[in-house]
C-alpha cells in the first residue's frame, strides 16, 4: 500500500467510524415520549425526563453550590458517550440547563435517570465527534455529596 493510499484508507475508516453529525429529531422525540409514558418517570415543565431511582436524604443542590457525583451518560441508542465512576466535583450552574435541573432536584445518596431533551442539553450543535446535533442525552446519577456555596 503507498502512503496516499494508506492516507486515503484511515480518512475511509474515520468516517465510517466517526459519530454523525446530527441525528434524526423525530427519533430523539420517539425516544422521549417512549420514556414519558414508562410508570415512575415525571416531566417537568421545561421537558426535562426523570426518574427517581433511589430517594435520597438530606439538602438539595441548589444552582450556587458544588456536588460530587457519580454518573454514566448515553445517547438515546444506548452509546455511552461519557462516565465517571470515582467520584466528580461539579458546579451546579456550570453544566447544560438539563443536568443543572435535575440534580436541583436530587438530595444525597439519590440516584435519577435523566433524559435530557437537546433543548436543554448540547441543542443542534452537539459535540462534534462525541455528541450529535439533537441528541437527547440519558444520564443515570448519583449525588454523593452537597457542597454548599462559598465551602
Amino acid at each position: 500500500m503507498t502512503p496516499l493510499e494508506a492516507d486515503e484508507y484511515l480518512q475511509a475508516y474515520m468516517m465510517r467510524h466517526q459519530a454523525p453529525d446530527t441525528v434524526s429529531t423525530a427519533s430523539q422525540m420517539a425516544f422521549l415520549s417512549q420514556k414519558a409514558k414508562q410508570k415512575g418517570v415525571t416531566v417537568t415543565p421545561s421537558g426535562l425526563e426523570f426518574e427517581v431511582v433511589t430517594e435520597g436524604e438530606g439538602i438539595m443542590p441548589t444552582k450556587a453550590d458544588k456536588v460530587r457525583v457519580l454518573y454514566t451518560g448515553r445517547l438515546a441508542d444506548g452509546t455511552v458517550f461519557d462516565s465517571a465512576q470515582e467520584p466528580v466535583e461539579f458546579d451546579v450552574a456550570r453544566l447544560v440547563p438539563g443536568f443543572t435541573e435535575g440534580l436541583t432536584m436530587m438530595k444525597p445518596g439519590g440516584t435519577y435517570r435523566l433524559y435530557i431533551p437537546a433543548s436543554l442539553g448540547y441543542g443542534s450543535t452537539g459535540v462534534r465527534g462525541v455528541i450529535p446535533g439533537n441528541s437527547v442525552l440519558d444520564f443515570e446519577v448519583k449525588l454523593l455529596e452537597v457542597i454548599p456555596a462559598g465551602k
